[in-house]
């Protein structure tokens, strides 16, 4: 069994957790589904369970590297017309457009970020295996754009 306790007392009035507490599960911990039982210490060694929750214990979300070209596109507020761009991404962590060097990304699992010298920041996620990938596009001082990109 799994133990750890967060000796964190209730509020005021309050009877149970809330149900949006996030428990990050440390590495080396097998796959698979586990009972997490919330106990109250009544008095000193005396613990009684108040609640328990199934939480299962899954491998992060696999996708391939981003590295390689792409047909991607933005729209920016307020025409939100299309604007089509072929960007490569380079294993060195930068990336260009029309073989210009334009800025540095970074992926985190099938989290994605690039951004430009001038500080324009695209962030998302990549979906259907690696084969696409969206997000919202940030200009320094501005209202966001979105985007989308295909291999």
């Amino acid at each position: 069994p799994l133990w750890h306790r967060f000796n964190r007392p209730l509020s005021p009035g309050q009877s149970s957790l809330p149900r949006d507490f996030k428990y990050v599960v440390g590495s080396g911990v097998p796959y698979g589904t586990y009972r997490l039982g919330v106990q109250a210490e009544i008095s000193p060694g005396d613990f009684r369970e108040l609640e328990t929750f199934r939480v299962d214990v899954v491998p992060p979300a696999n996708c391939p590297s981003m590295v390689g070209e792409w047909a991607a596109r933005v729209q920016w507020p307020p025409m939100w017309n299309w604007s089509n761009f072929d960007i490569e991404f380079l294993a060195s962590g930068d990336f260009m457009i029309n073989g210009s060097d334009q800025g540095t990304w970074q992926q985190d699992g099938c989290d994605v970020e690039w951004t430009y010298d001038s500080g324009t920041v695209y962030s998302g996620t990549m979906h259907l295996n690696g084969a696409y990938m969206s997000g919202l596009a940030f200009r320094p001082f501005e209202d966001a754009g979105n985007w989308t990109a295909s291999r």
